[in-house]
């Protein structure tokens, strides 16, 4: 079920959007999550008091990291700029701590300066070769670029090499096995996707995208009675809002229909939903309907290939993202 020969180049007029730096979760006190705007406050008061203790123990590279990942977690640019001070003076002190390397990556990433946050997280990984995090960023750099255009194939095996260094160094990284079963879909290794995307699932069952990933591997596999289950079990772990992008049946109506559905009241659209698809299933006389199946799985990697954090835009959102929905990916040629 890909997309027709034609439709390639619409894909390919449409890529030219650029995507967010992979974000993941903080690993105990070495990292932290990205600080909301209205806690940003109380960051600041961290910060001076920091600052404060800095100033009694003005060798200690430690207290410099950690200023640095405050500093670049405020969210600012001039936060920003501020943490590669901190940084560079942790540095500075302990040049060979890969964890300060790492840092600085991190917020030269939020800077937007890809090529040295990439050499420092390479100095970082040279420094101690069983630096999971340095090894996970590196990956996770590389699937960013390689997702950019889906046309640069170096940059997905390189992805895959440096996710399966950091899965050997940590087997229960639930991200890192997210990775390996997304990016190997990209490789056509189904097989192996699932493998991973299984493993993902028995870690973290509570994680609605590990079920989105299996029910899209399974579409490919056309076992459709399990797409049904994997989709099903993510649909319930989703709050209503996540769900909708799955729901909304809009980018397939035709253009005269489009703009009516999406004035419709959640009532009309439910009911607009169901009899669509009651339309559009192939084998009406099953309670499958592969049509709808391969939809969530097209929705499913509009969101993972074309969401941009920063510009706050859902992947299927895009115009890349509808057109992923509504031809498929290109066949790999």
């Amino acid at each position: 079920m890909r997309v027709p020969l034609l439709c390639l180049s619409v894909l390919i007029a449409l890529s030219g959007c650029t995507l967010a730096p992979s974000s993941r979760r903080v690993i105990e006190d070495d990292f932290v999550e990205e600080i909301d705007p209205a806690q940003r406050e109380h960051a600041w008061d961290e910060i001076a008091e920091l600052k404060s203790r800095i100033a009694g123990e003005p060798d200690n590279a430690e207290l410099y990291r950690r200023l640095a990942v405050l500093y670049r977690l405020a969210g600012t640019p001039r936060s920003r700029l501020l943490s590669v001070e901190a940084i560079d003076k942790a540095i500075q002190l302990d040049s060979r701590d890969p964890r300060n390397h790492l840092e600085k990556g991190l917020t030269l990433l939020a800077r937007r300066f890809i090529g040295e946050a990439e050499e420092c997280f390479r100095r970082a990984v040279k420094i101690d070769p069983k630096h999971f995090e340095g090894w996970y960023q590196l990956g996770a750099l590389e699937k960013t670029e390689y997702l950019k255009t889906m046309c640069f194939p170096d940059h997905l095996k390189n992805s895959i090499r440096y996710f399966r260094k950091a899965n050997s160094l940590d087997r229960w990284d639930e991200d890192t096995l997210f990775n390996l079963g997304f990016l190997h879909m990209f490789r056509s290794m189904f097989r192996t996707a699932r493998t991973y995307a299984y493993k993902a699932a028995d870690i973290a069952p509570d994680n609605p995208r590990n079920y989105l990933l299996l029910g899209a591997i399974h579409v490919h596999f056309k076992k459709f009675d399990l797409a049904e289950h994997a989709f099903g079990t993510a649909f319930e772990l989703m709050t209503a809002e996540e769900r909708r992008a799955y729901e909304d049946v809009s980018l397939i109506l035709p253009n005269d229909l489009r703009d009516l559905y999406l004035e419709s009241s959640f009532e009309k659209i439910d009911e607009w939903n169901r009899k669509f698809w009651i339309e559009q299933d192939p084998t009406p006389s099953t309670e499958l309907n592969e049509r709808r199946l391969e939809h969530y799985a097209r929705v499913f990697l509009a969101n993972e290939i074309f969401t941009d954090k920063r510009l706050d835009l859902l992947g299927s959102s895009t115009d890349r993202g509808s057109a992923t929905i509504k031809f498929g990916l290109p066949d790999k040629k």
